[in-house]
């Protein structure tokens, strides 16, 4: 039986678990087996502007804080050939609006503002 492996190429993983998580993710396992043939950047999930004033914060939403405050663990090689990325960018807390424009706008302004910042973490990195 012939392997098709996919090689030398680069990926940009999103994940809803944060890489921190203490207990296991596919997400996490899916990104390390591609990793093994290729470049993979995973980007932990931002924080929302709730969960960065709520007053009770997990270990993760600590860390979060530090990268956006103080530029800590902001991108940190876990092993050849992947990346984990704490994005420095408050998303605006969209989901408790009904559709319509305004969800539409900050979503948007969500989404530019992430890729944004994404796209200067790749160019950093080579990673096309």
């Amino acid at each position: 039986m012939e392997k098709n492996e996919i090689k030398g190429r680069d990926f940009i993983v999103f994940g809803l678990q944060p890489w921190d998580i203490p207990i296991g993710s596919n997400c996490k396992n899916i990104a390390e087996v591609i990793s093994v043939h290729n470049r993979v950047l995973y980007v932990n999930r931002p924080l929302d502007r709730i969960s960065y004033y709520k007053p009770n914060k997990d270990a993760q939403t600590i860390n979060r804080i530090a990268a956006i405050k103080k530029g800590e663990n902001v991108l940190t090689e876990v092993k050849k050939n992947l990346w984990v990325f704490n994005p420095g960018t408050i998303l605006e807390s969209v989901n408790m609006l009904p559709p319509g424009m305004i969800y539409n706008y900050f979503n948007k302004k969500n989404g530019r503002l992430l890729a944004a910042e994404i796209k200067k973490t790749t160019d950093k990195l080579g990673i096309k």
